[in-house]
């Protein structure tokens, strides 16, 4: 392309483009012409950073992430939506980066890494509401763990993810995420081996897949059927029915070329060059061994790589060529070595990583208990209290009645003793009940042979003293003065029992007789 033609269009490319454009440049093969329109855009891709991109940019971005082979690359390119996306806020381009790169390393066999990585995004994820992805991340968790021989949690996770899927309502998403979750199952039947007749169910399993993939018109999203359809060949061609075998092996070999997915070619291309081996068609077997290896090698897949080698090391024995087929053996067995080990370890901290999601589930659950337990006992508090309280209230007021009428019948004796009208009652009353500072002049006022009494049996009162006196011979109750004279109940009954003391009377003389009686 004309560089005139690039700058015209920077804007777009430098946003979008340029980062795939990037991750395709290999700078050990680069001209001096390449050099030049790296530094251009290098340029241009400065001066737009301070830019957010858009959500449909970010998404678009995904998409090209999806046709990189190289997986270094295609992880660069992830880490870069992933810091887009968080500038934006777009958490579904976060989790679809982060799933992306999961993927990138169940691919390489590393199922502890993209099992940790699944379960470090699965909150956020879950968040969304977006069913495709998150039926997307379920799914991946449960191949990571089929492949960790940990299935019954597997089998969880697809049950869980097939509730998401259901939900989905573009039926192109939908069919592309249940043929993914019955593609898993079948594939965890093999691996199980539980029942005699393992094989025609795992076989149920993947054919249903496959038929669900064929109900999707978008080809963007049916690149999945490549997967089903050389699933389905290795079925056929572990029962050694290598026309069958054959047949599905390359349809998938044909959907990769139409679909443009050239990753998903070293799995076809190992079936058919096993066949090949088998009918001593040794030029065919070796072409397509030696392209299963170059993409294997691109996408790191080392089961593959392993396989090929294997494959490899056979047809060149086949062919007389033994220094090859001995460094293909060669090769080989350091790959086998290298995968054992790593197996051990990817079982080791995968257990470890198990156990501490376990442990989290354990706490969430007991959490969630313990708030279940805490409110209904707080329902059941609140409801008995609120009885309680009415009940009270109720009592309380029976009691208030018969309270108040029962001062009401002391204050006419009251007044009736000391010959006062209503009037002046009623005003030393309200007086008492504000607590206002003239309620003893005034009662001393209408009372003064009862203080001059009361100073003849206790010389020693105070003030304070006579004021309790007063609200006593008022016929005002200890939770009557408490509550007039903003004191508690204890400061009360404290002074009255001082005054007792004073007034010298016995334990069993009542102090509101002996006041009213004075």
């Amino acid at each position: 392309m004309p560089l005139f033609c690039l700058i015209r269009d920077h804007k777009l490319f430098s946003k979008i483009y340029i980062l795939r454009w990037f991750a395709g440049i290999r700078f050990h093969t680069a001209s001096v012409y390449k050099l030049v329109i790296i530094a251009f855009f290098t340029t241009l891709a400065t001066i737009s950073s301070a830019q957010q991109l858009t959500k449909g940019e970010i998404d678009s971005l995904i998409v090209e992430s999806i046709k990189i082979i190289n997986i270094d690359e295609n992880n660069r390119l992830n880490e870069k939506i992933k810091e887009e996306s968080r500038k934006s806020g777009y958490i579904v381009g976060e989790v679809s980066a982060e799933v992306n790169i999961a993927t990138n390393y169940y691919n390489q066999g590393r199922y502890d890494v993209a099992l940790e990585r699944i379960i470090n995004i699965e909150t956020l994820a879950l968040s969304t509401n977006h069913y495709a992805k998150i039926t997307n991340l379920l799914a991946l968790k449960a191949n990571c763990y089929g492949r960790l021989k940990f299935f019954d949690k597997s089998n969880r996770c697809l049950n869980e993810a097939m509730v998401y899927a259901l939900k989905i309502k573009e039926n192109d998403r939908k069919h592309v995420n249940v043929a993914k979750i019955y593609k898993l199952i079948g594939a965890n039947i093999t691996d199980l081996k539980a029942t005699p007749d393992y094989a025609d169910s795992a076989l149920h399993y993947h054919k249903k897949s496959y038929n669900a993939f064929t109900k999707v018109s978008s080809h963007q999203m049916k690149a999945g059927i490549i997967i089903q359809a050389y699933a389905i060949g290795n079925f056929f061609l572990e029962k050694k029915l290598f026309d069958s075998a054959k047949h599905y092996y390359n349809e998938a070999v044909v959907f990769s070329e139409e679909f443009k997915q050239p990753r998903f070619l070293a799995e076809p291309r190992l079936g058919l060059a096993t066949i090949q081996l088998k009918e001593n068609n040794f030029k065919g077997a070796l072409e397509n061994y030696k392209e299963a290896l170059a993409i294997s090698k691109e996408t790191k897949n080392l089961n593959n790589i392993k396989k090929s080698y294997q494959g490899l090391a056979i047809v060149y024995e086949k062919l007389g060529d033994e220094s090859k087929s001995l460094a293909y053996s060669k090769k080989h067995g350091v790959m086998a070595d290298s995968l054992a080990q790593t197996a051990v370890s990817v079982v080791s901290s995968s257990a470890d990583l198990i156990v501490k999601e376990n442990e989290k589930v354990y706490a969430q659950k007991s959490l969630r208990y313990f708030w279940l337990i805490a409110t209904a006992i707080a329902a059941t508090l609140l409801l008995a209290f609120s009885f309680i309280t009415l009940r009270k209230r109720k009592n309380k007021l029976l009691q208030l009645k018969e309270d108040e009428q029962k001062t009401l019948n002391e204050k006419i004796q009251l007044l009736e003793s000391d010959q006062l009208n209503e009037t002046e009652l009623a005003e030393i009353i309200r007086l008492a009940k504000n607590n206002d500072s003239a309620f003893f002049a005034n009662f001393k006022k209408n009372h003064p042979l009862f203080i001059q009494k009361l100073m003849l049996k206790a010389p020693s009162l105070l003030g304070s003293d006579l004021i309790l006196c007063a609200q006593l011979r008022l016929g005002f109750y200890t939770k009557d003065i408490a509550r007039y004279t903003h004191a508690t109940v204890r400061a009360v009954e404290g002074k009255k029992y001082r005054l007792r003391k004073k007034l010298n009377l016995h334990t069993d003389e009542d102090i509101y007789s002996w006041i009213l009686n004075l």
